[in-house]
């Protein structure tokens, strides 16, 4: 397949494949190459030729299965020119990957805190969107997070998923943490289990005009809404995994601008309580995978614009 002709190739993007796909060492010749996609593909491992692309600027191994570790990370820390990298959901590979040679990477999306040293955010100053999938507690985080203040200021997307369905409570409290540490993103997404209050606010520099934010709580009937970051934003999701909560409130004057509603997957939620004057700019809503919810709010009638 990968031959002498394809030498000057850019772009290689494989289809979805149902059967195993090797990756033969002659794709490590393909020193041209730009952007790999293998998309959907179950590949076996990365050859540890692939070091030699080191013209590579975009990785996207996201929605593939990698069977082998043990090659990804020598492979990844060897394309200094790389910046967009999309690593596998979910990811629990044993061997760290170390992405601190990556000094021009502006995307990192699915970094697996088990694969993953958060350390290496220091180094990582071009990074702009960041994606983080955390599994069980980190060691030294506020310390890693005062170290990397200047890369954090510098990420405009921020998606951060708590895995950690023991310890949740101290997992909601990292994604705080981290969420905290970026004071200037204008899109915001936190994800899994969180209980009480630990989800704290969103960050008091967000952007007013692009900001997308999971509100995530687990406290019985509480308001959502009701903090001055809110009242900033254009459009709210709603997303939860894990939730426990039966009813959902949106409480007067909570978001004053708020022009496009997501609730997805409240599985629990069979109230929904809107007070008048709670979103009165709203003109779109959206409802999915909310099975026990009962009937849409009557508050929903005091918006003109909807």
């Amino acid at each position: 397949m990968f031959q002498e002709d394809f030498k000057w190739l850019r772009v290689l993007k494989l289809e979805p494949l149902a059967q195993l796909v090797v990756l033969p060492t002659e794709i490590g010749n393909m020193v041209h190459l730009r952007y790999f996609s293998p998309s959907c593909c179950q590949i076996n491992h990365l050859p540890s030729t692939m070091g030699n692309l080191v013209r590579m600027q975009t990785l996207d191994i996201h929605d593939s299965v990698l069977l082998e570790s043990k090659t990804i990370a020598n492979v990844i820390s060897r394309m200094e020119e790389l910046r967009h990298l999309y690593m596998p959901y979910l990811n629990r590979w044993s061997r760290r990957i170390q992405l601190s040679t990556l000094c021009k990477l502006q995307t990192l999306c699915h970094a697996s805190s088990l694969s993953w040293d958060l350390s290496d955010l220091v180094k990582l100053a071009s990074l702009r969107k960041l994606s983080i999938e955390l599994f069980g507690k980190l060691k030294n985080l506020k310390e890693i997070l005062r170290r990397s203040s200047s890369t954090l200021d510098g990420i405009r997307s921020l998606s951060v998923c708590n895995n950690d369905e023991i310890e949740c409570a101290g997992g909601a409290r990292e994604v705080r943490e981290i969420v905290l540490s970026c004071r200037y993103v204008y899109k915001l997404r936190a994800f899994g289990p969180m209980h009480g209050r630990v989800t704290g606010r969103a960050p008091v520099l967000l952007e007013p005009h692009h900001v997308i934010v999971a509100l995530l709580s687990s406290a019985q009937g509480r308001p959502i809404g009701n903090t001055r970051e809110a009242a900033k934003l254009l459009s709210l999701i709603r997303h939860v995994f894990h939730e426990s909560a039966s009813t959902l409130v949106c409480s007067r004057g909570g978001f004053p601008r708020l022009e496009n509603l997501f609730l997805r997957g409240l599985i629990k939620v069979q109230e929904w309580r809107v007070e008048e004057g709670a979103m009165p700019s709203l003109c779109r809503l959206h409802i999915a995978d909310c099975p026990e919810l009962k009937e849409v709010p009557e508050g929903l009638g005091y918006m003109d614009t909807l």
